[in-house]
């Protein structure tokens, strides 16, 4: 099993504050960076960057839609399988769907919201340089759905910290790619992946509600 090692990590977080006012409007995204290098030497860079945009029905519900960017690079050591150095993949990822979330107040400062997501997904995979088992790249649309809870500190004037720790998730994907032959053979196949992160990821947000009806 490789073992990787996080030699970097930025992720900064715009959520909607927990225990928001009705009729108010949030912008919200995150941004992250990780970069690791396995024992082999293999490197990994990613990053992803998630804006959305919501509407606050009342004190507990919220939809709005979300947008997510992704893309991911992989490159190989030298020597690595007789490979030269510099043979690397890239893929990118890009989703957009509907949100809804639930949120309860605990006290004044204390917050808890779970969060429900239902998105399009669509990306692309490139092997550069060397075929990876003859297949020189495609792309795949699917669907997907996540849902998490978090948790929400008010600071003050509609200013607030928040947690995420992961939670369940759902993809299917359709993947169409071609073989490296004279001329590109199109291949078609499909995946579906349940995965559970809750306790394998952290968000550290910041948030600001905009509008809606003051509270004291």
């Amino acid at each position: 099993m490789k073992k990787a090692m996080l030699a970097l990590l930025v992720l900064i977080s715009v959520t909607e504050i927990t225990n928001a006012q009705k009729g108010s409007y949030l912008l919200y995204g995150n941004v992250g960076f990780t970069s690791a290098t396995d024992f082999y030497g293999e490197t990994s860079n990613n990053y992803i960057i998630n804006p959305g945009i919501g509407y606050q029905m009342n004190d507990n519900w919220t939809v709005g839609l979300n947008v997510g960017l992704g893309g991911n690079r992989q490159e190989l050591p030298q020597g690595t399988s007789n490979i030269p150095s510099g043979n690397y993949t890239v893929n990118t990822s890009f989703n957009i769907g509907p949100f809804i979330r639930r949120s309860y107040s605990i006290s004044n400062i204390f917050s808890v919201y779970g969060q429900l997501e239902f998105n399009y997904l669509s990306g692309t995979y490139t092997p550069n340089n060397a075929p990876v088992n003859g297949v020189v790249g495609g792309s795949y649309n699917g669907f997907g759905t996540d849902i998490f809870p978090a948790l929400g500190i008010n600071i003050k004037n509609g200013w607030a910290l928040n947690l995420d720790f992961g939670g369940l998730s759902y993809q299917t994907k359709t993947y169409k790619g071609a073989y490296y032959t004279l001329p590109p053979v199109s291949v078609t196949n499909s995946s579906n992946q349940f995965a559970v992160t809750f306790g394998q990821s952290a968000v550290i947000g910041i948030s600001k509600n905009f509008g809606g009806s003051k509270k004291n």
